[in-house]
């Protein structure tokens, strides 16, 4: 067998040889470098092995290849190139917040009272009542308001009054939201005598005394689910004439007082009386008529009548200024 001469073993010594610094990377390493993984391998790569060199860096494309290339001691560092060079996920979708607050379905007092404080934040609540805000608040956190327990089974039924409206007003700005939003005015809640012991809300911020008024009091009322409701309005605008209420006619009744043989209204009651003057005090009598007969606009009065056919039972009365009195049985 030949024996290799010095010249032939002294490239195998030069790589064997302990110690001895790398052979520096030639053009067509770099060039191919470039073409697969672009400058951030090229500068790892010459960090490990510098050398001049008289390529001008360029980016490059797939990196298919490379490892074979570069060999183990330069892969972690082709790992590094290809996280870099990896664009970032697209962060996900926002959700609806509005859509997903309509869409929850409260179960217990708490729940309820907590959606229409969050319907504050949605721009669809305001409070309008001395204490609804602070009421609303300590219901959500199950705590009592009075003698009224929000940690009973059954829901009060002035919080599903006041979801339904609110529920009605995000609708109609989610049908058309070029549209600003309109409020539901959360008025005086719970006083702690019936029928305001958590079963009735007045509710504020209607046009009382304008024409708008009537219409506005039907999208309420058709905002309701089907079932059983007084209902109070005041004697203002479109609604009760205040010239027929019973206390009004007494204070015009002369002195000594003449009797009042006209059927007339009186507050919180659906019937109407007529009232007589003996013995230094009135006397009231039932008389003929509902206090619905009365009211001004005969589109309410026919939007209660519909109703009342559809399901509904819709008890109406005088009540104080200002708002709309809901009730549930």
């Amino acid at each position: 067998m030949r024996r290799r001469t010095q010249d032939e073993r002294e490239p195998e010594r030069a790589e064997q040889a302990p110690g001895a610094p790398a052979a520096a990377p030639s053009a067509a390493l770099i060039a191919r470098l470039q073409q697969t993984a672009g400058n951030q391998a090229v500068t790892a790569l010459l960090a490990r092995q510098p050398a001049e060199l008289d390529t001008e860096p360029h980016e490059g494309g797939d990196a298919s290849g490379l490892l074979d290339l570069l060999g183990p001691q330069e892969q972690p560092l082709l790992a590094e190139a290809e996280v870099a060079d990896t664009p970032p996920a697209p962060a996900p979708a926002a959700g609806d917040p509005i859509a997903d607050w309509m869409a929850e379905s409260p179960a217990t007092n708490a729940g309820y009272a907590q959606w229409i404080v969050d319907g504050v934040t949605h721009g669809f609540v305001v409070w309008t009542g001395k204490d609804s805000k602070k009421q609303m608040e300590k219901l959500a956190a199950n705590e009592k308001v009075g003698s009224t327990d929000p940690s009973k089974a059954t829901v009060l039924g002035a919080l599903k009054t006041i979801r339904a409206l609110v529920s009605g007003k995000a609708s109609k700005w989610s049908a058309d939201k070029a549209k600003p939003k309109e409020t539901v005015g959360v008025g005086s809640f719970i006083r702690g005598a019936s029928p305001h012991d958590g079963r009735a809300i007045d509710i504020n911020q209607l046009d009382w005394t304008g024409a708008n008024g009537p219409v506005q009091v039907e999208e309420a009322l058709r905002a309701l689910p089907e079932g059983a409701y007084g209902i109070g309005l005041p004697f203002q605008g479109q609604f009760f004439p205040k010239a027929e209420w019973l206390d009004e006619r007494k204070k015009a009744a002369g002195d000594p007082p003449a009797d009042i043989a006209e059927p007339s209204l009186q507050k919180w009651v659906g019937t109407r009386y007529t009232s007589a003057y003996k013995d230094g005090k009135w006397e009231d009598k039932k008389a003929g008529g509902q206090a619905i007969d009365r009211l001004k606009s005969s589109t309410l009065k026919a939007a209660i009548a519909e109703l009342n056919g559809k399901g509904y039972t819709i008890y109406v009365f005088p009540d104080n200024d200002n708002h709309i009195h809901i009730q549930n049985p």
